[in-house]
């Protein structure tokens, strides 16, 4: 949670800085300084006002006796949020449905926002957003880059393992499952994939850049289950001893 907010608070200070290199001079360094002022501002009232405003928005949505009155409220919550960290915090209007999520996730409807969402999602919009950043994929610049990409993806693959593997041992996981969790953390997804698009859209990275990425996102999912399965084999089953044993029926019928 807290990397996805802080890498989409860094990409709108970077986009921000890059818009400096249109308008040299102060003015430019200017408005990084303000966007930088927006976002910690937007961010502090956010967490701050943000929980207790999805509270009173779901109490007062109590009286709409629609079937999926929640999953409503919280499409336009999330919309709200989106445009207020756009125009309001300088940052990527995905921060804001983001936030809006989280807070949403703490309110008692959440469940069923989550299975109706999920359905939809699943079925239609998932499908579309990853099959609209696969057709923007050039494989013949990801072919002339491997360099680039087995540093980006030993970056990404030991950066989860170390970072998280190590946050897990110092709160007291030791040894095997530390690292199981920081293997576990490997796989990247749709948040990485949304701030390349914006990246890329933004004119920061090229479009051969931008290809590595998504090929990238597409690595980590494969090896996080491939090096679970290799570091952690399942163990057989075995029965408890004190389990109940079930008695073996006879072939043919006893004798009275």
């Amino acid at each position: 949670m807290i990397d996805d907010v802080l890498g989409l608070t860094v990409l709108s200070i970077v986009i921000a800085a890059e818009w400096r290199t249109v308008a040299p001079g102060p003015s430019g360094w200017t408005s990084v300084g303000a966007t930088v002022v927006r976002m910690v501002l937007f961010l502090l009232f956010a967490f701050l006002l943000g929980p207790r405003l999805v509270r009173v928005v779901f109490k007062l949505a109590r009286h709409l006796h629609g079937p999926h009155a929640a999953v409503t409220v919280s499409l336009a919550l999330a919309f709200i949020f989106g445009f207020l960290a756009e125009y309001l915090g300088g940052m990527a209007a995905i921060t804001g449905s983001y936030l809006a999520g989280l807070f949403i996730a703490s309110t008692p409807a959440h469940g069923q926002v989550i299975q109706d969402v999920r359905s939809l999602t699943n079925s239609f919009f998932g499908p579309l957003f990853f099959a609209s950043v696969g057709l923007e994929v050039n494989a013949r610049e990801v072919a002339g880059r491997w360099g680039l990409f087995v540093l980006l993806l030993a970056v990404a693959v030991l950066g989860k393992v170390f970072g998280c593997g190590l946050g897990a041992w110092l709160k007291g996981l030791r040894g095997r499952e530390s690292l199981l969790l920081g293997v576990g953390m490997i796989p990247r997804g749709e948040v990485e994939l949304i701030t390349a698009s914006i990246g890329w859209s933004a004119g920061l990275i090229s479009s051969s850049v931008y290809s590595l990425v998504v090929v990238l996102v597409l690595a980590t999912a494969l090896i996080a289950p491939i090096s679970l399965h290799a570091l952690f084999p399942r163990e057989p089953t075995i029965a408890p001893a004190d389990s109940p044993v079930i008695a073996e029926v006879p072939e043919r019928p006893v004798d009275p």
